[in-house]
C-alpha cells in the first residue's frame, strides 16, 4: 500500500490529507474481490486460514497475500492457536456499508442508512 502523505494534498492541510490517504488505502485495500470476499465471509464470524484459503480457487500464497494487506490495515487481526490461524472482521463498521453498497448494486432499493444517518442528526 502506498506510504501516508507527510505534505499537503491540492491544498488540504497535512494532517486532513494524511487520514484521507489512510482511508483511501483501505477502500482501496477492501475494493478488490477477493479481499471483498474474505470481508465478507469473516463478518460471518471467525475463520481458520485454512478454510479461508479453501473458499477460493487461486492458490494459498495468493490468499495469504490478500489477507496480509487486510491485517496491515487493520481491517482484520489474526490469532495463533498451535498451528493454526485464525481471522477475525476488526472493521466490523465495514459490514453495514457493504450491505449498503449491495442493496444499491442489486437495483437501487433502499438500504436504511439514509433514514439511520437522519434518526443521529
Amino acid at each position: 500500500m502506498a506510504a501516508f502523505v507527510t505534505t499537503a494534498m491540492c491544498g488540504v492541510p497535512t494532517k486532513v490529507g494524511v487520514v484521507q490517504q489512510a482511508k483511501a488505502d483501505i477502500l482501496k485495500a477492501v475494493a478488490h474481490p477477493i479481499r471483498l470476499s474474505i470481508v465478507e465471509m469473516l463478518g460471518e464470524g471467525e475463520r481458520c486460514a485454512c478454510k479461508i484459503c479453501d473458499a477460493f480457487s487461486c492458490d494459498r500464497t495468493t490468499v495469504s497475500k490478500h489477507l496480509a494487506v487486510l491485517k496491515a490495515l487493520g481491517v482484520i487481526e489474526d490469532r495463533k492457536e498451535g498451528l493454526f490461524v485464525f481471522y477475525r472482521l476488526r472493521m466490523r463498521c465495514l459490514l453495514p456499508f457493504l450491505v449498503c453498497l449491495e442493496h444499491q448494486v442489486m437495483g437501487g432499493a433502499e438500504c436504511g442508512c439514509v433514514d439511520a444517518l437522519d434518526d443521529e442528526a
